[in-house]
Parts: structure tokens; sequence; C-alpha cells
């Protein structure tokens, strides 16, 4: 639990999206402590993987919107997702830790819109109780509340600018 408020803190104080998904990544490993896990964000059309520790070759994915996968299924219901055996999924676009048997993805919104999904993935089947699911949707809301904070600040500096632009061309 001093992990999680810790993280609270530190997002409290991020002043950039990137930071504040940085403060998430680290809290998952911190929080949950399982070998796999990433943030996936939306970006147009396109799922991407920002960050991932644990992920066959580690390697950033691009996944298209329309297709499989428990991120993008996430991404487009905006509602978490508990797979206890991955072995009897359909939707699975393919598990990027080689051996995964349970994931757990949580959405993160901003407003109404999901933007980005925490992703924890197991080699044990049903790998993740209720307490994983709680401390992983309480770090999506932290991170949610950090995001709208952070996008407010840029579309009133934005503002700002162009108010200002504005007066000197008058």
């Amino acid at each position: 639990m001093s992990a999680l408020h810790d993280s609270a803190l530190r997002l409290n104080e991020a002043s950039t999206e990137k930071e504040a998904y940085e403060v998430t990544f680290n809290a998952i490993g911190e929080c949950l402590g399982h070998r796999a896990y990433g943030i996936v964000v939306r970006d147009g059309d396109h799922a991407k993987v920002m960050m991932n520790r644990g992920y066959a070759g580690g390697k950033i994915v691009d996944i298209p919107m329309s297709g499989a996968g428990v991120t993008v299924k996430v991404l487009t219901t905006g509602e978490a997702i508990y797979i206890p055996d991955s072995r009897n999924v359909d939707f699975f676009f393919q598990p990027p830790l080689a051996n995964s048997l349970s994931e757990l993805a949580v959405p993160v919104k901003v407003g109404e819109e999901t933007v980005a999904v925490l992703n924890v993935e197991s080699e044990r089947l049903d790998a993740f109780g209720e307490q994983d699911r709680k401390l992983l949707e309480i770090l999506a809301s932290h991170t949610s509340n950090a995001l709208s904070r952070i996008r407010g600040i840029e579309r009133i500096k934005d503002s700002e600018e162009k108010y200002r632009r504005l007066a000197e061309n008058s």
C-alpha cells in the first residue's frame, strides 16, 4: 500500500503525460511485482505498447484498433478484463509473455475516453486476485486524474498563448 501511496504522490507532481506513464509503469512493478506488465496507449486507430517489462522480445508493437487482443478490447469497451486461463480465449492478439496463462487489463480513462490500458500477465493460471484488480484499478484512477490535470494545464497554456498572439496582433 505504501508503494501505491507513493506513486499517487508522484503522479500529483507529474508535469507531462510521459512522466505520468513512467510513474504508473514503475508503480505496477512495485505494487504487483509480476514479471510481465505494460502500458498500452490509444494512438488514433492503433494501440501502441508504450512501456513494457518481460514481454517477448521486449519489442514495442503497434496493434490495429480493429484487430484482436485483450488490450484492444479494453481500449474499445472501456471495461477491465480478467482472464484466469488465456488458453481458452479467442481474442488474444499474441501473448506478450511467451507462456502467458493469465492476464489482467484495466482501462485508464480521461473523461469518457479510454486512453490507455494497464496490463499485467503471468505464467500461472488464475494468478490475479481481487486485491490485484483493486490495486490496478486504483492506480488507473490516479493515472487518469494526473492525465486530466496535465491535459487541463496544457489547454490553459494553449489558450493563453492564442490570446497573447491575438492581443499582440491587435
